[in-house]
Order: C-alpha cells, then structure tokens, then sequence
C-alpha cells in the first residue's frame, strides 16, 4: 500500500471519529436540556394569581382559590401558558411538552399531539382518541361528547366511566386545536359513589382547562 492510500485512510479515519464524537455531544447537548420523567416542575413567577371561585380542596369555606402559572416553552411552535391550583403537585411527563398534576381529588395530564396532515383536529378526535379510549379502557362507558372554545381555540371533550383494576373511575379527556401539535387534556378521579348524584361535574377541572392558552415563542 502506497502512501498515499494510507494517508487517505488515515484523513477518513480522522473524519470519522470527529463526527462521532460531535453527533454524541449534540446529543448530550439536547438531553441535558430535556427534563426527566417525573422531575418537578417550578411555575414560571413565585407569585399566585387569585380565580374567582372556590377552592374544591376546602369545603368548609369559600376561600378564593388560588392558581399559579406555568409556562411550557420545550416545543416551538407549541408553547403554552395554563395555571394549576397552588396545592398541586407538577411534574414533567413523559414527553417533551407534558405535564402531570396531583390534585387534591384527582390526577391531570398534559400531552402534544401530532395531528396527521390527512385529517383534521375533529376528526382525529372522533376516528382515533375516542376508540383508542374505547378498546383500552376496561368497563367503558361513554357519558358526554362535547365541542367547545377555550380561548379562542375550538376543543372537543368525552367524558367516561371506566374501571381501574376495582376502583370505578371517571375520566374527561379534552383536545385543544393548536397551528402545529394539538394539546391532549385528561382528567380522572374516583367515581361518586351517592347513586342520587353519580356524575362528577369537574369544579377542580375547570379553571385549569379556562387557563389554557397558546403562546408566541419567546
């Protein structure tokens, strides 16, 4: 072998070991950018923001309840701004863009969602969420399906009974249109167990969902 076949060898050699090392700490990069599963997440001010009505975690008196901000900037194109409870207890998801929420009755999930370019927000809604509830919720029982605004956003929302190995639950699941991803809102809490009041009506829900907005990129 010529010198020149080695020192081509050795240039590519070289090259290669160059862009492995800088694909492996772009990578690193981008996952120490990205929060855990389960790491808590901090509101985006220390300050609370009062909401008109009354806090669901205290019924013995009409206690304003107070609602702290979080801002989600993982995705562009997809920020958000929406305010939990101050007793709740946030953490990152699974997902880039998601958020899961302790509250004092029941447990909330924040999700992004692709919506294919073949279909449209209803649609996917309609075609593949609700019977995705369907064939894997044990005991599914639909009890509402609604279309809504929520700030200036079209939404649609089912509400169900399902069973949770032997704890009857209720669960209301809400799409949020967005201009790329849209937003996938569950909530679930044990099902009432007064047979002359069976259904939940959501009051801890509630704010939560009216606070949802899509945000510019910052």
């Amino acid at each position: 072998m010529d010198k020149s076949n080695i020192l081509v060898i050795l240039i590519g050699s070289i090259i290669i070991i160059l862009f492995t090392f800088y694909s492996f700490g772009s990578f690193l990069s981008s996952s120490s950018l990205s929060p855990k599963i389960g790491t808590k997440v901090e509101p985006t001010t220390n300050s609370s923001d009062l909401q008109t009505g009354v806090d669901s975690s205290n019924k013995t008196n009409n206690t304003p309840l107070q609602m702290i901000l979080y801002k989600n900037l993982e995705k562009p194109e997809n920020y958000y701004l929406m305010k939990f409870p101050s007793y709740a207890n946030v953490i990152h998801g699974n997902k880039s863009g998601s958020y899961i929420a302790n509250l004092s009755r029941g447990n909330i999930s924040v999700d992004l969602t692709d919506i294919p370019d073949t279909s449209s927000p209803e649609l996917f809604f309609l075609s593949s969420i609700k019977p995705g509830l369907e064939s894997s919720m044990k005991n599914f029982h639909q009890v509402g399906l609604n279309q809504s605004t929520i700030n200036g956003n079209r939404a649609w929302d089912i509400t169900y009974d399902w069973k949770n190995t032997s704890k009857e639950m209720e669960s209301i699941k809400t799409l949020i249109e967005g201009t790329d991803e849209a937003a996938v809102i569950t909530y679930s809490e044990l099902k009432p167990q007064d047979t002359n009041n069976p259904t939940i009506n959501f009051s801890e829900l509630s704010p939560i969902l009216k606070s949802f907005q899509w945000i510019g990129q910052q």
